[in-house]
């Protein structure tokens, strides 16, 4: 076993977690915004957690690879325990930001309904002028 092997091995368990310490705080970042109800910046949260959480699948998967090949050092052994404490945080997160969301999800939901029915009201009235001349306006 060489040395660059266990150093590609680490160096992809230290990308791994820097990837998941990235996604825990877009994961803060957006339970703050459910907790303050601000859905503007929502979007942009999902595109960059999405985008991020491919990256470590791809980087997971190199990992799991060279974990195949290569001899596990305690400094390795230590690093994929960090990453499974990672992972445990992740899905603890999400667990508590889902309900928020739903939540959220479902208020927008009903606004959205509300507004339609409004704009279905104020489309059966016409003021005065509109119903002036309508005769006229048929015979020619």
């Amino acid at each position: 076993m060489q040395v660059a092997e266990h150093e590609n091995l680490e160096t992809l368990a230290v990308e791994s977690i820097n990837q998941q310490e990235a996604m825990i705080g877009l994961l803060g970042e957006l339970h703050h915004q459910l907790l303050t109800q601000c859905t503007d910046s929502i979007e942009k949260f999902n595109a960059k957690f999405t985008d991020l959480q491919i990256k470590t699948q791809r980087t997971d998967l190199h990992l799991v690879e060279e974990l195949r090949h290569v001899d596990i050092t305690e400094n390795t052994q230590r690093l994929i325990a960090r990453r499974k404490d990672l992972q445990k945080q992740i899905v603890q997160l999400l667990n508590e930001s889902l309900p928020k969301a739903r939540n959220i999800k479902s208020l927008l939901a009903s606004e959205m309904q509300s507004l339609k029915a409004g704009r279905r009201a104020m489309n059966g009235y016409k003021n005065g002028s509109e119903r002036q001349g309508t005769i006229i306006n048929r015979v020619r």
